[in-house]
């Protein structure tokens, strides 16, 4: 799946605004949801999980300006967790991109707390509850990532 956010800089000169960054959000709450939504229902084959299958290939790719003003394309995947979440309905988008709402629980749907780590500015890390929201950081999986440590790994 490909989403962009291209818009041009007003500059004449071929160069797009850099919406995404480490400041803004990489994806979106509701971009996550739609990816979870996808990621299960194109699971990948596996002869180690007890179903038979375990996490996805399918895989989100962002087309959007990088900090040159150029375009640029990232690819990512959301986590097993966001998978889970999103299948069980435990969370849900907001307007907010940068945030994650867990849903409220009722009769027919149980609710566990939702735990996440942050560092704070003295460099000590933290557990946090989401009550009721949570950065969607902690659901993304930078594919970039993934193939260099797979392509090392090979490389050893």
């Amino acid at each position: 799946m490909i989403y962009t956010d291209l818009t041009d800089d007003g500059t004449g000169k071929g160069k797009v605004q850099h919406k995404r960054h480490i400041g803004t959000y990489f994806l979106s709450s509701p971009e996550i949801i739609f990816a979870a939504f996808h990621q299960n229902k194109h699971l990948s084959a596996s002869h180690y999980s007890t179903t038979g299958k375990f996490g996805s290939k399918f895989v989100t790719v962002v087309v959007s300006g990088n900090e040159k003003k150029e375009i640029e394309l990232e690819a990512y995947q959301v986590s097993n967790q966001a998978m889970a979440m999103a299948a069980s309905e435990i969370c849900q988008a907001t307007v907010e991109a940068t945030v994650m709402r867990v849903s409220e629980p009722t009769e027919e749907l149980y609710v566990p707390d939702v735990l996440f780590k942050n560092v704070n500015e003295f460099g000590t890390t933290y557990i946090n509850r989401a009550n009721p929201t949570f950065p969607v950081e902690h659901l993304i999986v930078n594919v970039r990532t993934l193939l260099f440590y797979y392509y090392y790994d090979y490389r050893c």
